[in-house]
């Protein structure tokens, strides 16, 4: 999939004050959660800056007693490394998201893709052909 990017993770029971400390310390603003089973593990969500800021902040709530589990609200959705462009706007689109966690056929995190990455890939795409019909 076009635009993938490392993805950064915490674990589901990390508090919020620990997902905040591991986005300042790799300078981005968003993390996957993820859900440990035993040896194995399955990405439950993304969690941005802004559900921080909207959930907990404006809230008042204590961000070292709320974990990062509490404020994934929605069913998980992912991408899948095999998607195409239409299929992986189309998910983020169903997800109302604007990054999902990507994951390969067995289902193991492979990155992230943002809609920035995917309108990027879009214009990479589009352009090209504007160019050829203006000449």
């Amino acid at each position: 999939m076009l635009g993938t990017r490392r993805a950064v993770c915490v674990d589901a029971d990390q508090t919020v004050e620990a997902a905040c400390f591991a986005m300042r310390q790799q300078k981005i603003d968003r993390v996957v959660v993820m859900q440990r089973s035993g040896a194995a593990s399955a990405p439950l969500g993304i969690l941005s800056a802004s559900n921080i800021v909207t959930r907990v902040v404006a809230l008042g709530l204590d961000a070292s007693a709320v974990t990062v589990s509490d404020l994934l609200w929605a069913a998980p959705a992912r991408a899948r490394v095999s998607d195409t462009l239409p299929q992986a706007l189309e998910r983020l689109s169903a997800a109302g998201a604007d990054a999902l966690p990507v994951v390969d056929s067995d289902d193991r995190l492979i990155g992230v893709v943002s809609l920035e990455d995917l309108l990027v890939a879009l214009a990479a795409i589009a352009i090209p052909r504007v160019h050829r019909i203006r000449r």
